[in-house]
C-alpha cells in the first residue's frame, strides 16, 4: 500500500491558511510507519505516549517521552509507535520564521554573527519544568477560549528562554539555523548519508525533494548508474562485510537493507558474489 503525504499542520486544522503560531493535542491508536510528512512550519513535538522515529534527510532520530523534538519545516519520514497504553500522543507547538524574527528584535543579547546552517532537529529533555509547560499547555487546549494568540506566544517565549537558559549556544545556534531556513541538503549527501538503511528508492526521492523519474535522472547524471544498481552493490557490500565479521546473520540482516524477505536477499546476494550468505564465515 503506497504511503500517504500529509501536509503539517495544514492537515491537522483542515484548513490552508493558519496563523504563525499553532497548538495541537495529536492522538492515535495504531502504528504509523515511514509516514511520508511535509512540514510547513516549525514544530516542537512534545511526547505524552509512545515513541517516535523521524527519519531527515540527513539523520535519523528515535525518541519516547523523555524526550520532546524540535524540529525545522521541510520534508522527513515519521514514524509514531503506541505506547504501554496502546496509545500515541504528542502535543505539537507549531511556529515560523517570523516568530523567530520577532524573538530574537526582542532580545538581542541572543544573536551570533553566524549558524551553521545544517540542523534540522534538536533532541530536548523534558525534564520537570517542560513537564509542567506541557501540562499548562494541555489545560489551555481543553479551554479554547483561553488560547488566544497572545497568550499562545507568551507560552512559546517562555519555553524558548528556558532552553536557552538549559542548553546554552548549541541551541542558539540551532535557533538561528531556524531563522534562515536551512532546507537545502547536497544531493550527493542525501545518497551518502542514507546509503546504508532500509529506505527506497521513492522515500529517497522525497527526502530530495524530487518525484522519483526527477530523483533517477538526477542520481544517474551523477554516479553514471541507476540508483537501483548502485544502491543495490553498495548495501549487498556492507551486507557481506558485516557477516564476514560475524556481526549479525542473514535473518537479522536482510530488513536492515531493505529486502522484504530472507529469500529475496540471498537471491540478490548469490547474484552477486556467487555464494549464499550462508555461506560466508
Amino acid at each position: 500500500m503506497q504511503a500517504t503525504t500529509h501536509t503539517i499542520p495544514q492537515d491537522l486544522f483542515q484548513v490552508e491558511n493558519l496563523p504563525e503560531m499553532n497548538l495541537f493535542d495529536y492522538f492515535a491508536t495504531e502504528d504509523h510507519l515511514n509516514s511520508k510528512v511535509i512540514l510547513r512550519q516549525h514544530v516542537i513535538s512534545f511526547l505524552v505516549h509512545g515513541q517516535k522515529k523521524i527519519h531527515f534527510s540527513n539523520d535519523t532520530i528515535e525518541v519516547d517521552n523523555q524526550y520532546a523534538v524540535m524540529m525545522a519545516s521541510g520534508n522527513c519520514l515519521m514514524s509514531e509507535c503506541l505506547g504501554e497504553n496502546n496509545s500515541y500522543q504528542s502535543v505539537l507547538l507549531f511556529f515560523s520564521p517570523e516568530n523567530l524574527s520577532n524573538f530574537f528584535l526582542k532580545y538581542p543579547q541572543f544573536v551570533r554573527a553566524k549558524a551553521e546552517g545544517q540542523n534540522t532537529f534538536f533532541v530536548l529533555e523534558q525534564d520537570l519544568y517542560i513537564q509542567h509547560l506541557v501540562a499548562s499547555l494541555r489545560l489551555y487546549l481543553q479551554k479554547p477560549k483561553l488560547l488566544n494568540s497572545v497568550m499562545l506566544s507568551l507560552k512559546w517565549e517562555e519555553i524558548m528562554l528556558f532552553l536557552i537558559d538549559k542548553y546554552g549556544e548549541s541551541f542558539l545556534v540551532f535557533l538561528q539555523d531556524l531563522l534562515h531556513n536551512p532546507q537545502e541538503v547536497s544531493f550527493r549527501k542525501v545518497i551518502e548519508d542514507n546509503l546504508y538503511t532500509n529506505l527506497n528508492l521513492e522515500e529517497l526521492a522525497f527526502l530530495c525533494n524530487m518525484s522519483l523519474s526527477t530523483f533517477k535522472r538526477h542520481f544517474t547524471s551523477i554516479y553514471h548508474e541507476s540508483p537501483g544498481k548502485w544502491l543495490q552493490a553498495k548495501r549487498l557490500d556492507r551486507a557481506k562485510e558485516m557477516l564476514s565479521h560475524g556481526e549479525m546473520k542473514a535473518s537479522e540482516i536482510y530488513q536492515l537493507f531493505g529486502y522484504e524477505n530472507l529469500s529475496n536477499f540471498s537471491a540478490a546476494f548469490k547474484q552477486q558474489f556467487g555464494v549464499s550468505p550462508r555461506q560466508i564465515a
